[in-house]
């Protein structure tokens, strides 16, 4: 972006307002550009950073779903072999038992 530098002064008291007028702008709108592209690329990493929580929070959920699920099963059985319980349904054709 170009830097306006003003009206230069002519002398004649109401055009010197009117071009100082005019720099005051220019000066107002410079900051305001710069103060939008500093906005937008705050949006911008914090649209990059939401986007990696989504993606984190779902590798997570993929993870201790089924981690989980395992958990809780080997304490279901746990519990019942502790209580002297036998399996109630027979082992699936590939499951062998040791003895």
């Amino acid at each position: 972006m170009a830097v306006y530098t003003g009206v230069p002064e002519t002398g004649i008291v109401e055009l010197d307002r009117i071009g100082d007028a005019i720099g005051q702008l220019g000066k107002a709108l410079r900051e305001n550009q710069t103060r939008r592209e500093t906005l937008e690329s705050r949006l911008r990493e914090a649209d990059r950073l939401a986007a990696l929580g989504t993606l984190v929070a779902g590798v997570a959920h993929e993870v201790r779903t089924p981690s989980a699920s395992m958990k809780l099963k080997l304490q279901l059985s746990r519990a019942h072999l502790a209580e002297g319980g036998i399996l109630r349904e027979p082992p699936p054709p590939h499951f062998t038992l040791s003895k």
